[in-house]
C-alpha cells in the first residue's frame, strides 16, 4: 500500500471546489496547487473520495518548494464534454505538470476525460475541412524528474492517456488505461525526450498503441503489462519529415498481448536518420494478435508508394 506523510494537505474542497460535476472547480484546483507548490514540507494536494470534479485544462507549473509533492486522486476528475472549452488553449493538454520535482500522483481515483467529442471530429476517421489533428492527453508531465505515477485509472482520453515529455527518472506502477479500440489517437503511454524510465504491472487498452516511445528515449524498461485492445507497444513512429532521431537501451518483456493489431513494433518513416539501439522484446505472449512481431522502415507509405532508402 501506497502511504504518504506529510504535514499538510490541501483539500480541494477547502479552497471551494464543489465536487458535482456539473460546477466548474478548476479555480479551486489552481488555488490548491499555489499553496501546495509553496509548502516545503512534502505536502499533499487531494481530490477526495466520493466526489466529482469538473476542471477545464490547466497547468500545475513548478518548480516547488518541496523536493518531494504529493497529489492525491481518491475521487473523480472529469474534463469538459465540449471541445470548445479548448478554444484558444493547447488542443493537445487537459491536465499538466510543469517543472515539478519529485512529484508523485497516486490513489484509486479516475481521470476521465470524456473524449468522444474529440473522436467524432478527428481527421482519422472524419477528413476534411474542419477536422481535427490534435486532442488533448489526460495527464502530462513536462520537464518533471523523478516523478511517479501509481495506481491510477484514466478512461476516454480524448488524445492520448499519459504523456512524458523530457523526463528523467519515471515510475509508472499500477495504472489502468481505458478507451474503446475504435478511438484515434489514444496512446496509452506516451514517451518523448525521456531517460530512465519504468512502467510495470499495468492494464493498457486504447484505440492505439498501448505505448509509445517517440524521439530521444534512453534506459527504458516495460515489464508485466497487459496490452489490449490497442495497436501494441511501439518504438516510434520516428524521422517524420526526415528528422533526425537516437532511442538506446529499451527492455519489454513479460508483456501480454491480447487482440491487438500489433505486438512488438518499431515504425520509422522512410526519410527519417539516425539509430535505434539495444532494444529487448521478451518474455511476450500473443492471443488474437494480427501482427505479433513488425519492423515497418516504410511508415506511412501506401501500398502502391514506391520503396525509398531509409537509413534505419
Amino acid at each position: 500500500m501506497f502511504i504518504v506523510v506529510s504535514s499538510k494537505n490541501y483539500n480541494v474542497l477547502s479552497y471551494g471546489a464543489v465536487g458535482n460535476g456539473n460546477n466548474d472547480d478548476t479555480q479551486a484546483f489552481i488555488k490548491a496547487w499555489t499553496d501546495t507548490c509553496k509548502d516545503s514540507d512534502r505536502p499533499v494536494m487531494l481530490i477526495p473520495k466520493g466526489k466529482t470534479f469538473l476542471v477545464h485544462p490547466v497547468t500545475f507549473a513548478g518548480p516547488c518548494k518541496s523536493s518531494q509533492v504529493d497529489v492525491q486522486l481518491s475521487g473523480n476528475v472529469i474534463a469538459p464534454n465540449d471541445p470548445n472549452a479548448w478554444k484558444g488553449l493547447d488542443f493537445g493538454k487537459w491536465l499538466t505538470f510543469q517543472y515539478v520535482d519529485g512529484l508523485t500522483v497516486s490513489g484509486d481515483g479516475l481521470l476521465d476525460g470524456r473524449g468522444k467529442g474529440w473522436w467524432d471530429i478527428s481527421c482519422k476517421y472524419n477528413p476534411g475541412k474542419g477536422c481535427n489533428k490534435l486532442a488533448p492527453s489526460i495527464l502530462r508531465f513536462e520537464n518533471c524528474n523523478n516523478v511517479k505515477t501509481t495506481r491510477i485509472r484514466t478512461v476516454q482520453s480524448g488524445g492520448v492517456h499519459l504523456v512524458y515529455f523530457g523526463c528523467q527518472g519515471v515510475e509508472v506502477t499500477s495504472v489502468n488505461i481505458n478507451a474503446p479500440d475504435e478511438s484515434p489517437n489514444t496512446d496509452g503511454i506516451r514517451l518523448s525526450h525521456s531517460t530512465s524510465v519504468s512502467i510495470t504491472d499495468s492494464i493498457i487498452g486504447t484505440g492505439d498503441d498501448c505505448i509509445a516511445m517517440l524521439d530521444r528515449s534512453y534506459n527504458i524498461s516495460i515489464t508485466r503489462v497487459n496490452c489490449g485492445p490497442g495497436h501494441g507497444i511501439s518504438i516510434g513512429s520516428l524521422g517524420g519529415n526526415g528528422d533526425e532521431v537516437d532511442l538506446e537501451n529499451i527492455t519489454i518483456s513479460h508483456i501480454n498481448f491480447y487482440n491487438t493489431t500489433n505486438g512488438a513494433r518499431i515504425k520509422t518513416w522512410p526519410a527519417g536518420k539516425g539509430q535505434v539501439r539495444n532494444v529487448e522484446f521478451s518474455n511476450i505472449k500473443f492471443k488474437e494478435v494480427e501482427n505479433p512481431i513488425i519492423i515497418d522502415q516504410h511508415y506511412g507509405e501506401s501500398k502502391n508508394s514506391p520503396r525509398q532508402k531509409t537509413e534505419f
